[in-house]
């Protein structure tokens, strides 16, 4: 005999609208970077809205409990970069100066952040850090090789695009001991790293960056 399993109703669901005020919109966008009334930034605060619902339904039905107002902090920070700052690494400038947290906790939750997913985070810092060396690569394609050598840039890399550079350049050395010259840093300021290398050295780098997966 075939019994028929009860069907499970559909899950229920409910459409709202939430009004924000205009000091509201501003800081939001403020903080992700729209500076107009635009489709984006009508996304970025429904976004915005839908992960604030989620983080105080998970903390009323006990889905989450923190034993601290810092881990707290460092799930609703994950969760605002995963869905509304998805091209960008965490860095305490974002957090002290968009999310308006303390400058020590800005640098302790992004230490936390970057050691929670590190591949994701170094996958990020590579491709930033490729932008930076292509750009640059690019404004000096026409020079040939002699001249490469001789000829000196210097480029701003953020410190996590800076971690994956001694990295690589380890990595090129080894391999190429007799020809490659390391990048030099000049200065550090903030987040970013001041570096300076010749062209045949952005070359190097270039290629090798090439080869990688991203």
């Amino acid at each position: 005999m075939f019994v028929a399993s009860p069907v499970s109703p559909p899950p229920k669901t409910m459409n709202i609208t939430i009004n924000l005020s205009e000091d509201q919109v501003e800081c939001i966008s403020n903080a992700f970077d729209h500076k107009a009334v635009t489709q984006a930034e009508e996304a970025c605060c429904q976004s915005f809205c839908k992960i604030a619902v989620e983080l105080l339904t998970n903390w009323l039905s006990g889905t989450a409990r923190y034993r601290s107002l810092t881990e707290m902090n460092i799930e609703t920070v994950q969760k605002l970069f995963e869905n509304l700052l998805p091209n960008e690494v965490p860095s305490p400038n974002r957090l002290f100066n968009k999310f308006n947290l303390p400058a020590g906790q800005a640098a302790y939750i992004t230490r936390i952040l970057l050691d929670k997913d590190v591949h994701t985070w170094r996958k990020k810092a590579q491709q930033e850090l490729q932008r930076l060396i292509v750009k640059h690569a690019e404004d000096h394609k026409g020079d040939d090789k002699k001249s490469a050598a001789d000829i000196t840039v210097t480029l701003d890399i953020p410190n996590p695009a800076y971690i994956e550079l001694k990295a690589i350049c380890n990595h090129i050395a080894s391999k190429e001991p007799s020809d490659f010259k390391f990048p030099k840093t000049e200065s550090s300021f903030g987040e970013f790293r001041k570096v300076s290398m010749s062209v045949s050295t952005l070359r190097s780098l270039l290629d090798y960056l090439a080869t990688q997966k991203t």
